[in-house]
């Protein structure tokens, strides 16, 4: 009984020495420089039951990564998918040794080795403008340290260089995850999907995740009412911008948006009242200036489009001077903030067309054929 169990013990030592064969041929090939055949007979013992073993991974490692330095002297970028799967190799050799083995060990200092050696490339090639490659070997460096921040951060500053807004945006996506956070990071991010990929809904999102690392920070708020409003949920832009006015009342950009966002909403009273608020903090303030004036000619007109539904001739003759008398209050009420419009900005269109349009209305011929000739002169 003795002898036969004696005989199996040998037979697995034969096992085993055999399942080794390829790794102790790679390694060999490996010292003699011969790296094709050490590939090949690591790559034969990968697809074997050596699979299974730390050694056989680190030993994979060691060869791609010699084979990735072969590769660099051809100069052809396939190397980076060498540098890749050496860490990948070691990975994997990790996983299946005990913690602080030997393998274990090995595999971890080289990809820690390998790590640093990729950054210093990066920054060389960084350094000479050859930023495609920089971002190559900084994308590398991720897979032998997804952790570390320090890869992903020179990848969005290469990303920039080439304005590769893509690479920059997955830099950033990607440190987000790691929990990293920083104000330029969000801004950035925010006008790369608002500006570049026209993607107010992902950069809204941003836009939130910012303002829950930053609750103190004004201006994410402001960016987020400034995309609720674009993607028309025009009640909580409001809503949010009159809360936010609290907190700088002497803002007169914020309160121009309310009155715009309020008349937007036929909230026309609240619109006057923020329209005057901002030329009070400044009367040459010409957005506000002519809004509000636009206002008063609005109502004039549809006050206007009222007379004209009455069919009936007798009926309209008899009605129109009172609706006469109302558009014309409007149209007063709307005359000196043209004016004030025309002469901060003197030739511009709408204005012009504006003040024809009450000077006609209130019968002032005197104003009207100069307006008329302007607007010829300009091509209007």
């Amino acid at each position: 009984m003795r002898r036969f169990v004696l005989t199996l013990f040998l037979v697995g030592v034969g096992l085993v020495s055999f399942a080794q064969k390829n790794t102790k041929k790679a390694e060999k090939f490996l010292e003699e420089g011969k790296f094709e055949a050490a590939k090949r007979s690591i790559l034969e013992a990968s697809s074997s039951d050596e699979k299974k073993e730390a050694r056989m991974w680190y030993v994979y490692g060691k060869i791609m990564k010699e084979s990735a330095i072969a590769e660099r002297k051809k100069n052809n970028n396939k190397e980076f998918s060498h540098f890749e799967a050496a860490i990948k190799g070691w990975k994997q050799a990790k996983n299946l040794a005990a913690p602080q083995s030997t393998y274990y060990l090995l595999s971890d200092t080289e990809i820690n080795n390998l790590w640093s050696s990729l950054l210093n490339d990066g920054v060389g090639e960084y350094g000479k403008q050859n930023f495609r490659k920089a971002a190559d070997y900084f994308r590398s460096m991720q897979l032998a340290k997804p952790a570390d921040t320090l890869a992903y951060i020179y990848q969005v500053s290469t990303g920039f260089e080439m304005k590769d807004y893509n690479l920059v945006s997955e830099g950033y996506y990607k440190l987000m995850r790691l929990g990293y956070k920083n104000p330029q990071m969000y801004s950035n991010l925010i006008s790369i999907e608002r500006y570049t990929n026209n993607d107010q809904q992902k950069a809204l999102k941003i836009c939130e995740a910012a303002i829950q690392a930053y609750p103190k920070d004004i201006n994410f708020k402001k960016q987020r009412i400034d995309l609720l409003s674009n993607l028309g949920r025009k009640k909580e832009a409001l809503v949010e911008a009159e809360s936010l006015i609290l907190l700088e009342p002497q803002n007169e950009t914020l309160r121009l948006f309310i009155g715009m966002m309020a008349q937007d909403l036929g909230q026309n009273q609240k619109a006057e009242s923020f329209y005057r608020a901002v030329l009070m903090l400044n009367p040459q303030n010409f957005e506000a200036n002519y809004n509000l004036g636009t206002l008063y000619y609005t109502q004039g007109q549809l006050i206007m489009n009222e007379l004209n539904k009455i069919q009936d001739y007798d009926e309209h003759k008899r009605q129109e001077p009172a609706f006469r008398k109302r558009i014309n209050a409007q149209m007063k009420k709307a005359l000196p903030y043209f004016e004030k419009c025309q002469s901060i900005k003197k030739d511009e269109r709408e204005v012009l067309f504006g003040l024809r349009g009450i000077y006609v209305s209130l019968g002032m011929e005197e104003k009207v054929k100069p307006i008329q000739l302007k607007i010829k002169e300009l091509g209007y």
